[in-house]
């Protein structure tokens, strides 16, 4: 697991190791007590889906990751940013628990660390569609 933690691009390879861990107590370590995780293309009442604080954050991950088998995180790339702004893309491969079923879906986040250094705002651009065919929603 990841632990060097000084660089927008070392933070989101700590996200993403201790996701796939499903280590979530680590993983809420890095978020700011007021982060915000908005997910582009899921969206409630015409508005991108919003968690608002870190417990809420933490929180959606543990009902969601119950659904899947671990998570593995592949084709990584970090883009350059300055500042506190890291931007990456990834590949993410389980399968879905209630029907056997693959899922893979390809990330783009968007993460502001802030002033704090944790993630203040996380945007997550994936595509909807692939979970429902991996439900057969």
């Amino acid at each position: 697991m990841t632990n060097d933690l000084s660089t927008p691009a070392l933070k989101i390879y700590a996200f993403l190791d201790r996701l796939s861990a499903a280590d979530l107590d680590a993983w809420g370590e890095l978020w700011d007590n007021d982060g915000v995780m908005i997910s582009m293309f899921d969206f409630v009442d015409g508005e991108p889906s919003r968690h608002e604080g870190r417990d809420a954050v933490v929180a959606y991950f543990e009902a969601a990751l119950p659904l899947f088998e671990p998570f593995t995180f592949d084709d990584i790339i970090v883009h350059a940013t300055t500042g506190n702004i890291g931007i990456a893309e990834w590949r993410s491969t389980t399968t879905v628990v209630a029907t056997g079923e693959p899922y893979e879906n390809r990330f783009i986040g968007v993460f502001d660390f802030g002033l704090s250094g944790l993630v203040e705002e996380y945007r997550q651009y994936r595509d909807p569609n692939a979970f429902t065919r991996a439900t057969g929603g």
